[in-house]
């Protein structure tokens, strides 16, 4: 391989790693977002009706007690028990951890 081929591949990689990346961490507002190819975990701020996109679909906080939070996923809303899970829009959604601040909602494909 010449210099140039291993530059332009190099380049390739670079590129491909970055565009993946802003594919997989997912956005919102009163949410933070940590995701793989098949699975995210949303942090959102208890206070606020937290919204985050998500592998393709929109992930809102509704609302949330101590036991549980009520979820929608791409439109379709599910109350989730706290270390619990339900199907919801084609994706298994579960509920980590409530606390006074924040809910930890893990959903995967």
């Amino acid at each position: 391989m010449t210099i140039t081929r291993i530059r332009s591949a190099a380049a390739a990689v670079a590129c491909a790693a970055a565009l993946a990346g802003a594919l997989l961490a997912g956005c919102g507002s009163g949410a933070g977002t940590s995701c793989s190819l098949s699975e995210c975990t949303i942090t959102f701020d208890r206070g606020d009706r937290g919204e985050a996109e998500i592998l393709g679909v929109s992930v809102e906080l509704v609302s949330a007690t101590d036991s549980s939070a009520t979820v929608s996923v791409a439109g379709q809303e599910a109350t989730v028990p706290l270390d619990g899970s339900r199907e919801v829009s084609g994706f298994t959604v579960r509920v980590r951890s409530i606390t006074a601040d924040e809910v930890v909602v893990l959903v995967s494909r």
